[in-house]
């Protein structure tokens, strides 16, 4: 038995309930006609409300605009069970996919990241189970996948900074004392 809660809003209506593989969801329902779905990804570390509710202000809007809008925490985040360092970004993208497939409603599709959530839709969006869908991405707040930065780069970074400041020429004593107090 799958106990769901609701609650209704004056432009939507919200519930609470669980992925197919048991990942805490919010479905935030238009009360008009539906006009597709937008799935909202946290980012790496962040639960489904997103840093400052953002996530919970951008579905709400949503519904209100008559999307299907559905926010859910990752594995070992916000109210997930699991352990945080046992998600990583594969894990990330299948929970996006699984939540997109089983929850979409209407024509559309849209899967919106927040942050590191921006490359995890991005992938989902390319996956082989949504590809054949009419499906958008939007990314907030994300950066490029970047390489690991190997100790190479590190210190060819900091010889480069250091280079700029000696062209720079002498700072005043206050600067130079503050310096080299930070090493």
């Amino acid at each position: 038995m799958t106990l769901v809660s609701t609650a209704e809003f004056v432009q939507h209506r919200r519930e609470a309930g669980r992925s197919p593989s048991g990942l805490p969801l919010t479905i935030h329902r238009p009360l008009a006609a539906c006009r597709g779905t937008v799935v909202l990804v946290p980012g790496w570390s962040g639960p489904r409300s997103g840093p400052a509710d953002i996530l919970v202000f951008l579905a709400s809007e949503f519904a209100r605009a008559g999307w299907l809008a559905v926010r859910f925490d990752l594995l070992g985040r916000g109210d997930a069970s699991g352990e945080f360092k046992d998600c990583d970004l594969d894990r990330m993208i299948g929970a996006a996919v699984e939540v997109a497939q089983t929850k979409a409603s209407g024509s559309a599709l849209f899967v919106l990241g927040m942050c590191s959530g921006g490359n995890v839709a991005l992938a989902a969006a390319c996956s082989d189970a949504l590809r054949a869908k009419n499906i958008g991405v939007i990314a907030l707040s994300t950066l490029p996948f970047q390489p690991a930065r190997s100790t190479q780069f590190e210190q060819r970074r900091r010889l480069e900074e250091h280079q700029a400041v000696r062209r720079q020429g002498p700072q005043p004593r206050h600067m130079a004392a503050a310096d080299q107090r930070r090493g």
